[in-house]
């Protein structure tokens, strides 16, 4: 009922980019995550990320999801050192997002994305107000090959 006052799209296209499937040891995988489908018009939506650090990585169903040790990455509205690379996208919709490597082999890299909003917004129908909005988890992994730099 809250979501239909609120006036949300339930459809979802967004892209998540890698820049290569292969890195050099101490060489950082980056890529982004955009924001195609806002489910929202009416709200401003922001976008944030999230990345299992290397040492306490997520479990292959993100079962562990409590214990995990999260790097956060904010939309380029906040994170104004790597808005100078995305000249024309809506700064609330793309987060860079990345992770160094200190060693050798096949690496998994997890985590997920969330719209958010802050509000006040529209009061509901017992006459409260909604004071933010936070979106569903997406999760998505990569898988990647670090290789050693001397090669």
């Amino acid at each position: 009922m809250t979501l239909l006052q609120l006036g949300l799209r339930f459809t979802v296209y967004d892209v998540i980019y890698f820049n290569r499937d292969t890195i050099k040891l101490n060489e950082p995988i980056r890529g982004y995550v955009e924001l195609r489908s806002k489910p929202s018009k009416e709200y401003p939506i922001r976008l944030r990320a999230f990345i299992a650090r290397q040492e306490k990585n997520y479990n292959y169903d993100f079962s562990n999801e409590k214990k995990v040790e999260l790097d956060t990455f904010y939309d380029l509205s906040i994170d104004t050192i790597n808005k100078k690379w995305f000249k024309g996208v809506e700064p609330e919709s793309l987060v860079v997002i990345g992770q160094y490597f200190d060693s050798i082999g096949d690496k998994t890299i997890r985590g997920y994305y969330q719209q958010y909003s802050y509000g006040p917004f529209k009061k509901m129908e017992n006459g409260n107000k909604i004071d933010s909005v936070i979106g569903y988890k997406t999760y998505f992994e990569k898988k990647i090959y670090v290789k050693d730099s001397l090669e």
